[in-house]
């Protein structure tokens, strides 16, 4: 049989009893006053130390290890946060369906973004433009050639246009309408698509 027991200084101690045999902790130079010293004997428990030990049932240590569980009332350091991965942005795209138009943006990595239209507000407003919004936060579209508007006037489609808008915190992709539609989006792994019924 063999007992584990975990150790913490400061703090209390839990041993079996076989254990209280061994050499009692030594108090670190340190708080003498002096330079730390490198323990004489390994299996010693010095200030601020938490170690795992194993003892057989003749109250022999024969396996000590750092200890790597959790101390309550112990604060360790964090460790350093990772910065977050940008979204990029590869490709918007508009395709003619048989009974919708779809607007799709393929991204490097599933998001979720915030879609949203204006039709409440620009219900009965002379001029005003339809528009449906896809927000992607923490995304960038780093190609150039990819910011271009999709002009689809020329289609038979309520979708007039499709713009973005690259700020420093998201990519907003803006589908303008030349009348109310009304309209379902997907998301499918790293792509995610609004249908515009025509």
């Amino acid at each position: 049989m063999n007992w584990t027991a975990t150790l913490a200084i400061p703090g209390l101690i839990l041993l079996a009893a076989p254990a209280l045999a061994q050499d009692a902790p030594k108090v670190p130079a340190a708080a003498q006053g002096t330079a730390p010293a490198a323990p004489q004997d390994p299996y010693s428990i010095y200030q601020g130390g938490i170690q795992e030990v194993v003892i057989d049932e003749g109250g022999n240590l024969y396996k000590q290890r750092v200890y790597q569980g959790l101390v309550p009332g112990r604060k360790d350091p964090l460790p350093p946060a990772t910065k977050a991965e940008k979204v990029i942005v590869n490709r918007i795209g508009f395709e003619q369906m048989e009974l919708f138009s779809r607007i799709f943006v393929v991204t490097s990595k599933p998001v979720t973004p915030w879609i949203y239209d204006n039709f409440i507000e620009t219900e009965g407003k002379p001029g005003g433009i339809y528009k449906i919004t896809m927000e992607i936060p923490g995304a960038d579209i780093p190609n150039k050639n990819d910011r271009f508007p999709l002009v689809t006037s020329a289609f038979n489609t309520p979708v007039m246009q499709v713009d973005n808008e690259v700020t420093k915190g998201s990519v907003k992709v803006v589908i303008s309408l030349k009348r109310k539609a009304g309209y379902l989006p997907i998301q499918s792994d790293g792509v995610v698509y609004i249908d515009v019924e025509r």
